[in-house]
């Protein structure tokens, strides 16, 4: 085994996330990240700078080209703009970060420019 996946929406906050984090790659783990992004903050962000120097990258998702598609998929008011500006400030701190995209009827037209944003944005990669 050679690579870790933390997820529950909020790994990050887990008071011994840095040990975990040290301890998987100092065993020469890979280490992926997937989060809900709108809820990352300033200082989380900052807690992930010091990681990327570690085998570290961050996975959200993003759902719509815009708010109201997902927002729709989501259930989350707001949080396409809170998803966006999270992966700005992830692409200013040059954070590795990944998006997936749950395709359905009302986004798979879409997924190209679902895409687009995302890359404007920073991501290295978009998963559908």
């Amino acid at each position: 085994m050679f690579f870790l996946k933390l997820t529950g929406g909020k790994p990050a906050l887990h008071l011994q996330f840095g040990e975990v984090l040290e301890l998987a790659t100092s065993h020469r783990f890979s280490v992926g990240l997937l989060t809900n992004l709108p809820l990352l903050s300033e200082k989380g962000i900052e807690r992930n700078c010091e990681a990327k120097r570690l085998r570290f990258i961050i996975g959200t998702s993003l759902d719509g080209a815009d708010a109201q598609t997902h927002e729709w998929i989501r259930w989350v008011k707001g949080g396409f703009e809170k998803t966006l500006r999270a992966m700005c400030l992830l692409k200013e701190a040059k954070v590795p970060f990944i998006v997936q995209c749950s395709l359905n009827q009302r986004n798979k037209t879409k997924i190209f420019e679902i895409a687009r944003l995302c890359h404007e944005h920073g991501a290295r990669t978009v998963y559908p």
